[in-house]
């Protein structure tokens, strides 16, 4: 069985980004085109959805860990909570494109579809 994440609360998004600048000497903007990103808006979803990789990318800038500054987002263990699952514990709704693809998607990509037990 898998380790709940922390009760401690998240960073609030403006200490992440003063200490990028401050600690790292970096903007959003900077960070992104140090990792070959089109642009920071990746880093300014992290606010309202998890984003593994992008937060790693943000932790090792400042030089801590993830799970130090998003502690809820992460099991004891540091594996990333799933997004889903990290959305419903917080009663928010789940986008689209986090949802499972329809039985027609996977159907078109060729994957095998089972039928349900009843």
């Amino acid at each position: 069985m898998a380790a709940l994440p922390s009760t401690t609360p998240d960073w609030p998004w403006h200490r992440v980004v003063y200490e990028l600048v401050d600690k790292a000497g970096l903007t959003l903007k900077a960070l992104a085109d140090q990792h070959g990103r089109r642009g920071p808006t990746i880093y300014s979803h992290i606010q309202h959805y998890p984003r593994p990789a992008a937060q790693a990318e943000i932790a090792a800038a400042i030089g801590l860990s993830p799970l130090a500054i998003w502690p809820t987002r992460y099991e004891a263990d540091g594996k990333p909570v799933s997004t889903v699952a990290w959305l419903r514990s917080r009663g928010l709704p789940v986008p689209d494109a986090c949802r499972a693809p329809s039985a027609r998607k996977r159907r078109a990509a060729g994957r095998e579809i089972k039928p349900l037990e009843r």
